[in-house]
């Protein structure tokens, strides 16, 4: 797994931000150089949305297991301090499980993205198949 891959996707995403801006009031040119950009073949998108939904089930046990360490030390850590402590992993647990939520979001919709894709893509070709090849005679 490379471990890379969400960096990779960031570094995409600010690159098409940055065109998207530079170009930003230019004549309707920016369209094609935006729609180069976003290119991407449905394997690579397959293999991204694999290893997301990896790093996300990691970070979903890992967050399981500072739930656990913080229940339990609540049998040796004891008073206010240890109750803050506890209180304050809760608050920060209730982000994360919103973000790897969103990002659970993300990684549906982009899977919804991808079937699309390649239904169009395989139907056109269909279409490109049934055509005669005598049509321009």
């Amino acid at each position: 797994m490379r471990r890379t891959s969400i960096f990779a996707v960031s570094r995409i995403i600010k690159k098409i931000w940055k065109k998207f801006k530079a170009l930003g009031s230019r004549n309707m040119g920016y369209r094609e150089e935006i729609y180069d950009a976003l290119k991407v073949q449905p394997e690579t998108l397959i293999q991204g949305i694999s290893e997301a939904r990896q790093i996300t089930g990691n970070m979903r046990n890992l967050l399981g297991g500072m739930e656990r360490a913080a229940e339990r030390s609540g049998r040796y850590w004891k008073g206010k301090a240890g109750d803050e402590h506890r209180a304050y992993f809760f608050r920060l647990k209730q982000n994360g499980e919103r973000i790897l939520s969103g990002l659970g979001n993300s990684i549906a919709d982009l899977e919804q993205i991808t079937a699309s894709y390649t239904r169009t893509e395989r139907a056109a070709a269909e279409r490109v198949e049934v055509l005669p090849g005598d049509v321009i005679q």
